[in-house]
């Protein structure tokens, strides 16, 4: 996987890759592929993708209150 391309950079022996590889991933990787919001976890994809369209609109706004500042 594409995820565990910069461990390598951090850890000379393969077994010690993996296993921070499996350790994170368990921790946080598996969440990205997680569909599922009812289990309450915040950082499931449904709800990363909740908070990107929010921070999307957040960030039209703004441009749209600058814009109309300027003239």
């Amino acid at each position: 996987m594409e995820y565990a391309a910069p461990l390598c950079y951090l850890y000379a022996e393969q077994a010690s890759c993996a296993v921070m590889f499996c350790s994170m991933y368990a921790r946080f990787w598996c969440r990205l592929h997680t569909i599922d919001d009812t289990a309450g976890k915040d950082a499931t994809l449904v709800s990363l993708c909740v908070l990107f369209l929010h921070l999307l609109e957040v960030l039209i706004f703004l441009m749209h209150m600058c814009s109309s500042a300027l003239t």
